[in-house]
């Protein structure tokens, strides 16, 4: 499938309607690490990560919410509010460890990249900033990750002890780190072991000790 565009010189050409964009934002040495492991637990390429990430923090209310009051431009309509750009409002000032930062190389189809476009145009930022601190965002809400090892799991019919310990590390990595309203259970500790029964439940009870004095919930549902 291809459309028409005008190159520098005013001739049209012809180019692939499809075509990927891509964007290589710079992250920390710690999140790019628990974005590798995450593509790890799932068994997705470390750029198909970046891109669910985006794709479903640029959706979610919460992560717009915590973005609105940074919004230089323009207006956001989220299911029935609006959000509204003000030249007042502080600018985003999310630090990069820059001793210790490296890039993730991602590609976006051109909806997508239209979506961190605009989010990028609110902040008055780069796309390439804006996929940075959106996969910063995402990474940390645990509805989020849920949806995306419910959805977007390819080593559930493999799910061995190594990938329990690290599912386990990237658990404590993301209710440590999250800001948000969503937390798991206080009390209850599920995780998922082995996959005789895709998203069902062979799962077992991890003591406080185990975990480090940290607890969880991690609930896996088949049904949509």
């Amino acid at each position: 499938m291809f459309f028409k565009k005008k190159n520098k010189n005013g001739e049209e050409r012809k180019e692939r309607s499809d075509k990927k964009v891509h964007v290589g934002p710079t992250i920390s040495s710690r999140l790019i690490y628990e974005v590798e492991r995450f593509a790890y637990i799932t068994d997705q390429p470390i750029g198909r990560i970046g891109v669910l990430l985006c794709y479903e923090g640029v959706r979610h209310r919460e992560v717009i919410e915590r973005f609105a009051p940074y919004f230089q431009r323009g207006i956001l309509r989220v299911e029935n509010t609006l959000f509204y750009g003000y030249p007042d409002n502080p600018t985003i000032n999310e630090p990069i460890e820059s001793e210790a930062a490296d890039r993730i190389s991602i590609r976006f189809t051109q909806r997508d990249y239209e979506d961190i476009s605009l989010l990028a145009n609110l902040l008055d930022i780069s796309p390439t900033r804006a996929t940075a601190i959106l996969i910063d965002a995402a990474i940390r809400h645990p509805e989020i990750i849920e949806y995306i090892l419910q959805h977007h799991n390819n080593r559930m019919a493999a799910f061995d002890d190594v990938t329990t310990a690290e599912l386990k590390k990237f658990m404590r990595y993301v209710n440590r780190d999250n800001p948000y309203k969503a937390t798991w259970n206080e009390t209850l500790v599920f995780l998922v072991e082995g996959a005789k029964q895709k998203f069902r439940g062979i799962t077992r009870k991890i003591t406080p000790k185990a975990v480090d004095r940290e607890t969880y919930r991690w609930n896996f549902d088949d049904s949509d």
